[in-house]
């Protein structure tokens, strides 16, 4: 990415430098954000939905190109892991449609539909989060709109934490690990 803080940290270079590093059966997989962040969907954005939709697809399929060339190039992967995007809220101001959540949650159907394509399917699993599995409410992981610090995207330190925590064991639990 052209537009990447850190090129240096690219998570296709990071992924193969840390297989070949240490031996694993199992890589697990965050689904990104950063994509859909760096959208602009303030203003007249209505007319870039496909714009916008082709972008997170390509960020989509290269988190399973990652997964598979992993499994292809390091035979002793047994399983990789995608974990689906969370869940976004976005401050109204910086995103007034309501495009990003659309746009994270197509993307994580992209990840089906690439599972199904996929010729590593067996090996591979799409992880869904439910971070609400603990009855925690949206303000509880997110944080307050009423706060400077709330930005729809991150957890907080304490909710967030558990809910997401929560929300990978049963992930890992529902993918037999």
């Amino acid at each position: 990415d052209k537009e990447a803080k850190y090129p240096q940290f690219n998570f296709t270079d990071v992924v193969a430098k840390n297989l070949a590093e240490e031996s694993t059966d199992i890589l697990i997989l965050q689904g990104g954000s950063i994509e859909v962040t760096n959208l602009n969907t303030q203003g007249n954005t209505l007319d870039k939905i496909e714009l916008f939709q082709q972008i997170i697809n390509t960020s989509s399929e290269n988190m399973f190109k990652i997964a598979e060339k992993a499994l292809n190039d390091y035979p002793s992967l047994k399983t990789v892991i995608i974990l689906d995007r969370l869940p976004r809220f976005d401050k109204v101001e910086n995103d007034p449609y309501s495009l990003k959540a659309q746009l994270s949650n197509f993307g994580n159907q992209r990840y089906l539909t690439l599972l199904e394509e996929s010729s590593f399917k067996t090996k591979i699993f799409v992880g869904h989060h439910d971070i609400y599995s603990k009855g925690f409410s949206k303000e509880q992981i997110y944080g307050s709109e009423r706060y400077s610090s709330y930005d729809g995207i991150h957890t907080t330190p304490y909710f967030g934490n558990i809910a997401y925590t929560q929300s990978l064991c049963n992930i890992l639990y529902k993918a037999s690990i």
